[in-house]
């Protein structure tokens, strides 16, 4: 039976990547957690974050771009939010591009929403990136002294990690499924 750490070994670069391509902070800080055990390079950790985080966020962009409006008005929820990426875009302008992922429940909304906007592809391209490589690296590197932290208080913590890699584990489980279960309820 593999181990744990023999799971992120193998898989752990492609997790950082499916999870920063999906908003993924919690999988983010796990992986400078990992990072710092050993299990992972603090390196790869962020070019892989870096990647997930610019190709998932420049893929809703051009939702946004190609799809524009009819794409957010087919999601009325959206609307709420869309008007307050707009009104939080024209305060702060190319910042926002910067800082939308460190926003927690916007950053794909904010994304369709900059592509639905007048902000060029370019300009969108190059801020996406740079405020990709602020996030990876801030999220990352706080797991990353997280690690370090837990290890100066708790000793060893081989003992607790396991236990609390299979508690993530299980409150992400529950959350997806109470939100399968939400949805499927919606639609009927």
């Amino acid at each position: 039976m593999p181990t744990l750490e023999s799971l992120i070994q193998e898989y752990g670069y492609w997790f950082v990547f499916g999870g920063a391509l999906l908003e993924g902070e919690t999988v983010m800080a796990l992986s400078g957690y990992a990072a710092h055990r050993g299990f992972l390079a603090l390196p790869f950790v962020i070019v892989f974050g870096f990647l997930g985080a610019t190709i998932g966020d420049q893929f809703w962009f051009q939702l946004g771009r190609y799809r524009g409006r009819e794409f957010l008005d087919s999601r009325p929820k959206w609307k709420e939010g869309v008007s307050r990426v707009d009104r939080l875009f024209e305060r702060w302008g190319v910042v926002l591009i910067l800082v939308f992922r460190f926003l927690y429940g916007v950053r794909t909304l904010a994304a369709v929403a900059f592509g639905a906007g007048n902000i060029s592809t370019l300009k969108f391209t190059v801020f996406n990136a740079i405020g990709a490589a602020i996030w990876v690296a801030t999220i990352a590197g706080g797991g990353y002294l997280l690690g370090s932290a837990m290890q100066a208080v708790l000793g060893n913590v081989e003992f607790y990690e396991a236990w609390g890699f299979a508690g993530l584990i299980l409150v992400a489980a529950v959350l997806w499924l109470w939100h399968w279960l939400r949805s499927r309820k919606r639609a009927v």
